[in-house]
């Protein structure tokens, strides 16, 4: 597998959901799945050989995480931009879920600040689906934080309008030599409401047999998956939990404005609500991608979240 024809290597850090503060060795394990899959690249292997902290026992490679011999992310970092150096090329490393880090003990904008400044071979690549809490740990718009003011290519995927999202499932079909009815195409763009993942899964699900049925079964699969962003999202907020979850549930039901959704939620309550509290509450949501304002209404960002949670 090659990145733009850049060998790379991918780190999976959704693995980080399942803690609410990682601990160094969660994070090596999860170093050490990404660089596994990248050993076929060769002589990768045996240059990180000698790093400290690095063990290999045949085709095996350990990343130790004890005070005696630790590994240092730097220093491997390091390692692998002079592997790329020497082959004259250039290196990708990639955090998918980029955000999810601050839940270790690893001040990664420090890290990628060093890499950024001194690693010539080395490019980054994060991603993240919460766009607003990705920048908020990077600190991109902190002049204090360490990345600040470093150059970057920023690409937001947004929504498809309707025409948007019925060519693309329709070039994507045409690639594959299938002729969706027009009917199935409708109700898939109808379902789910432009968004470019959903989309996508549909096309590969419907590439034999485009049916509503395939629509239905993202809708279905998906429902898992958002479920389960949601909760490790609700899992950090401790007694806010509730008012969160109340939220969500009546803006499933339709978009509202911040003073009827307010309203609202103080009456399921009985009790009123600070207005700070109240928009600190919205802006976590929107941060995370769980909701959207367009002009004065809030909405479920997501439309398999909103099928999920009515």
């Amino acid at each position: 597998m090659r990145v733009a024809g850049l060998p790379h290597v991918i780190f999976d850090a959704r693995e980080m959901a399942h803690f609410p503060r990682a601990s160094y060795a969660d994070l090596l394990r999860v170093m050490e799945r990404g660089f596994r899959r990248s050993l076929w690249k060769p002589g990768l292997l045996d240059h990180l050989r000698h790093i400290r902290g690095v063990r290999i026992e045949g085709l095996e490679l350990r990343f130790e995480w004890g005070r005696d011999g630790r590994l240092h992310l730097g220093e491997l970092f390091e390692a692998v931009d002079d592997w790329a150096g020497k082959r004259g090329e250039r290196v990708v490393l990639a955090f998918d879920e980029a955000q999810l880090l601050h839940r270790t003990p690893v001040n990664f904008p420090m890290l990628f600040a060093h890499v950024y400044d001194y690693l010539k071979n080395t490019l980054l690549v994060l991603t993240g689906s919460e766009v607003g809490l990705l920048h908020d740990f990077l600190g991109l718009e902190d002049s204090d934080a360490p990345l600040y003011g470093r150059h970057r290519e920023e690409i937001r995927l947004q929504r498809f309008d309707e025409a948007t999202a019925r060519d693309f499932l329709l070039k994507g079909f045409e690639q594959v030599g299938v002729l969706p009815p027009g009917e199935v195409l409708d109700y898939a763009v109808s379902r789910l409401d432009g968004i470019v993942g959903w989309l996508t899964e549909f096309g590969i699900r419907a590439s034999k047999n485009p049916t509503k049925e395939a629509v239905e079964e993202v809708l279905r699969e998906g429902k898992k998956l958002v479920l389960q962003e949601l909760e490790y999202f609700l899992g950090v907020r401790g007694a806010a939990k509730g008012r969160y979850m109340a939220i969500l549930r009546r803006l499933a039901r339709g978009p509202l404005s911040w003073e009827q959704l307010k309203e609202w939620v103080e009456r399921e309550e009985g009790r009123p609500i600070y207005n700070k509290n109240f928009s600190d509450l919205l802006a976590n949501l929107v941060k995370a991608g769980f909701v959207e304002q367009r002009e004065r209404l809030y909405s479920i960002s997501d439309p398999v979240l909103a099928h999920a949670l009515s």
